[in-house]
């Protein structure tokens, strides 16, 4: 920065600049409203809006002038000792930059105050910041990050370095917040980095819109400048950019709801448990294909959102494989003694169970508690009266044998109006 700062005769100003930006900050917005008065006169309404650095400027020079006392200082909100140590940074700075041959020397140049923004954005490329659009302070920035100009800036330009920039935690969300302002000149860009734009032509999602365009961009580094449509995209890709974000959790399917999991988890059972039957499982690949056929001739969320789902899920197998799901992997098992049928759930690691109250298993037999065409047996959850786990086993049998003994006895007393034998 400094040497872009001797190429253009401003070195004295963004030395001071420099300064200012590595010590404590002796400035900011006061909270007193007589304070807050004082700086919008006698500062900021005097400054360049054309970065905040300027209204730093501004407020050093009165500090100055006021010889960094305290009480002068403080009346406009500024911390005089810190505004002094910028002082002796700058200068520091100064005697190095002489010392590798730079001029030093303080003129009076023509458009000194875009010469100095340009050194900024020499200096904080990496920072470079784009609007979202005019009527907010949201911004995309370079490296694929994202941020929110501070209120008290003062630059209201669409393009912009940052100097400053600060994570805050609040409520567990991070925000973003980008300060030290100064506005850009897209031509600065141009005429500092001209190896560092592309241009390109292609089809995205666009999350503000929330719909696929496609689009000729062009872009300063990664981030996008400017931006024009180039017509409809293509609907194979449209479905699988839609798709992208619906996996990622970005977008949701109203339809894809526990019933479609429920039935994946099954198939995935047979698939896992009884491989003669030759069921195809539905793995994160086969999600991303099937949510693509669901996107298909879509462009946006709004044409998704209310699809159907489940009959597209249910064409992953054929026909005559719908009978092994059924046969294999039952949702329900009869009960003698129950008046609907038990639900089975399936866990994704190949394990299944049934619940129900324990005296629903009066009378059943161990061995017809079983799936995947009697290779698996069933993981029994068995229920006490309020219906919370009482006991949890693979072997019904064994159960009546030995620890139902111990279950028996501590629930007996507590609902001896249920059947205990």
């Amino acid at each position: 920065m400094l040497f872009e700062a001797d190429a253009r005769g401003v070195l004295p100003e963004v030395a001071l600049i420099a300064g200012l930006s590595q010590g404590r900050s002796f400035y900011r917005a006061a909270r007193d409203a007589r304070v807050r008065k004082a700086q919008l006169r006698e500062i900021e309404d005097a400054a360049d809006e054309r970065s905040d650095f300027f209204v730093h400027l501004r407020a050093w020079e009165l500090a100055r002038a006021a010889k960094f006392n305290p009480s002068a200082c403080g009346a406009l909100g500024i911390h005089g000792g810190a505004a002094r140590q910028a002082g002796d940074t700058a200068r520091q700075l100064l005697q190095l930059a002489q010392r590798q041959g730079l001029d030093t020397r303080a003129a009076a140049l023509p458009d000194e105050a875009e010469r100095i923004c340009a050194c900024l954005l020499a200096g904080f490329s990496d920072q470079l910041a784009k609007r979202n659009d005019s009527g907010t302070r949201r911004c995309r920035m370079v490296h694929g990050r994202s941020g929110e100009l501070r209120r008290e800036s003062v630059v209201d330009s669409p393009l912009l370095v940052a100097a400053e920039i600060e994570e805050r935690d609040v409520r567990g969300d991070v925000t973003v917040l980008l300060g030290m302002a100064t506005a850009v000149d897209p031509a600065w860009l141009e005429d500092l980095f001209p190896l560092d734009f592309s241009d390109g032509t292609g089809t995205t999602y666009d999350p503000s819109l929330r719909r696929v365009v496609s689009r000729s961009e062009r872009r300063f580094r990664d981030l996008v400048l400017s931006a024009s449509d180039q017509g409809e995209p293509d609907y194979d890709t449209a479905a699988e950019l839609l798709a992208a974000e619906v996996v990622a959790g970005n977008l949701n399917l109203k339809a894809w709801d526990a019933t479609v999991e429920n039935w994946i988890l099954r198939v995935n059972f047979v698939a896992r448990h009884c491989p003669d039957a030759e069921v195809p499982p539905i793995d994160d690949e086969a999600r991303q294909l099937l949510i693509e056929q669901i996107c298909h001739g879509a462009l946006s969320y709004k044409e998704i959102k209310d699809r159907p789902v489940l009959a597209t899920v249910k064409e992953w197998i054929s026909p005559e494989q719908h009978y092994y799901i059924d046969t294999y992997a039952p949702a329900t098992m009869e009960l003698p003694r129950r008046r609907n049928p038990a639900k089975i759930r399936y866990e994704a690691d190949g394990r299944a169970f049934i619940a129900s109250k324990l005296q629903d298993f009066y009378d059943v037999p161990g061995d017809r508690l079983k799936v995947a065409n009697g290779s698996v047996s069933l993981l029994v959850e068995l229920l006490a009266p309020n219906k919370r786990p009482a006991h949890l086993t693979d072997d019904l049998d064994g159960f009546w044998s030995g620890a139902y003994h111990h279950v028996r006895k501590d629930l007996a007393g507590r609902y001896p109006k249920h059947e205990w034998r």
